[in-house]
């Protein structure tokens, strides 16, 4: 192996917050999943996993703000029951889910003399009136079974501004169901409109719209002007992760050392940077620095006193196992800043 290959290569990349509370927080590194169902985030079951996540890096805790709540929408004859056969609205949504199974159970159903009917369950990603940037994404990963056919969409931006041209068909996939559990991985490549809708005919697909994504959606699969091709569906969806991101990818960690989020605008440029295994900062005037290094985990790995005088200085990272950190800078210029070793 060369020199430079066994050299440690630190990347430094502007960041805002970090969580150091007394409860574990999330590993903000940790894939991007939607919803896994275990409820692992809070007390909220019909909260998904990216809205409680979502919650504690506004607030410093999984159960405020209206983040990433999972809803029902039906008309012209669509309807959406739980598993028991009851009807589900978004008010009692909480129904649906299998605490057995640790999952979402629904059925859909469209009289099919009805033109236009339409059954779906869908979960804003953050606010509804969010947009959130997947560009990153390389694939969705979802485990489901059931009977019948559904199809997974995520509503957009690109579909709300052009909504006078593409009135649906959002980007999307569908999917005929089995009778026993699979574990399906959906290339960003065959994202596209819907079939029979003019978006489709347009060759609209998911790079016309991955950079603002305000929610995931599961419906009835069909075409809507004819209700022939909608039948009865039941089905149980497990682990909707939204492949190649991490929760790094689209939200701040909470800083509870300040309980406050900084703009980025706001923060010193200059305030200190990394290279060369070097934290190097400039003072303009006198007064204490000292840094923590914080794992993704929260837990504080190390901590360095800096030279208090007013110029230019710099202070050596201690040795660390390969991975993911934080670094904290507190003083007259408080700032964060990620960074990777490996070796």
């Amino acid at each position: 192996m060369s020199l430079f290959s066994k050299a440690l290569i630190i990347s430094a990349v502007a960041l805002i917050g970090v969580s150091y509370a007394a409860a574990p927080p999330p590993r903000w590194d940790s894939p991007l999943i939607l919803d896994d169902f275990d409820d692992i985030y809070g007390d909220a079951i019909n909260r998904t996993c990216l809205g409680a996540v979502k919650s504690y890096s506004v607030s410093g805790t999984f159960t405020k703000g209206s983040y990433g709540y999972w809803y029902v929408y039906s008309g012209n004859t669509g309807e959406v029951f739980n598993g028991d056969g009851g009807e589900l609205s978004s008010s009692n949504i909480k129904t649906a889910f299998d605490e057995d199974l640790q999952c979402m159970h629904v059925k859909f159903d469209a009289d099919p003399t009805e033109t236009g009917a339409y059954a779906a369950i869908a979960a804003n990603l953050f606010l509804e009136t969010d947009y959130v940037d997947l560009s990153k994404m390389t694939s969705f990963t979802v485990k489901v079974k059931g009977s019948g056919d559904i199809r997974f969409f995520f509503k957009s931006k690109f579909f709300q501004t052009n909504k006078a041209k593409y009135s649906w068909g959002e980007v999307g996939f569908p999917v005929t169901l089995t009778a026993a559990w699979k574990t399906l991985t959906v290339l960003v490549k065959d994202i596209e409109a819907a079939e029979f809708s003019d978006a489709y005919d347009d060759g609209v697909d998911w790079n016309d719209c991955k950079d603002a994504i305000s929610a995931f959606v599961i419906e009835l699969a069909g075409d809507p002007t004819d209700d022939n091709t909608k039948k009865a569906t039941e089905f149980w969806v497990d682990s909707i992760v939204f492949d190649g991101m991490t929760y790094l990818d689209v939200m701040e960690p909470y800083d509870s050392l300040t309980s406050v989020k900084v703009s980025r605008a706001n923060l010193p440029q200059s305030a200190f940077c990394i290279s060369n295994n070097q934290i190097s900062y400039s003072n303009a005037a006198s007064g204490d620095v000292n840094f923590s290094i914080v794992d993704l985990n929260g837990t504080v790995v190390s901590r360095i006193t800096g030279i208090s005088s007013v110029g230019t200085h710099s202070v050596a990272l201690p040795k660390l196992s390969a991975g993911s950190y934080i670094v904290r800078m507190n003083g007259r210029n408080s700032s964060t800043r990620q960074f990777q070793i490996l070796r």
